[in-house]
């Protein structure tokens, strides 16, 4: 008489523990094509499939949009956050583009010269020795 053995292994694994916890969530009111965070965590920017980059603070705040049109379906940002590049499937092209947030400053308490509504650029020089 032939005998059937089955036998049977049980095998173990370890994993590493893992406690998280839900931290927050954004409501895009489109689709989402793509999404990618600044390197500081600051931002987000999420490509929607109308073709625009809505530009969200930490605290899911928009603070601005870039139109890109529908030909773009993935967005990563730069490393020192500078760039923003764009590129697309279908028409393999990739683009780049520089922008940076403009900062409203208060100024009312300040002494100024010149019209107090004029724009104000400050320039950091981060190379000076």
């Amino acid at each position: 008489m032939l005998g059937v053995w089955v036998v049977l292994g049980f095998f173990s694994y370890s994993f590493a523990q893992v406690e998280w916890v839900a931290s927050g969530a954004l409501k895009v009111g489109e689709p989402i094509l793509d999404f990618t965070v600044s390197p500081d965590g600051k931002h987000f920017f999420v490509l929607t499939k109308g073709g625009d980059i809505s530009i969200y603070d930490r605290d899911g705040k928009p603070v601005g949009k870039i139109t890109t049109g529908k030909d773009v379906d993935h967005i990563s940002v730069s490393p020192d956050g500078g760039q923003i590049y764009l590129s697309g499937k279908q028409t393999g092209i990739i683009e780049w583009l520089d922008f940076d947030f403009i900062v409203d400053i208060n100024l009312s308490d300040s002494p100024h010269k010149g019209p107090s509504g004029a724009p104000v650029v400050i320039a950091v020089f981060s190379d000076f020795q």
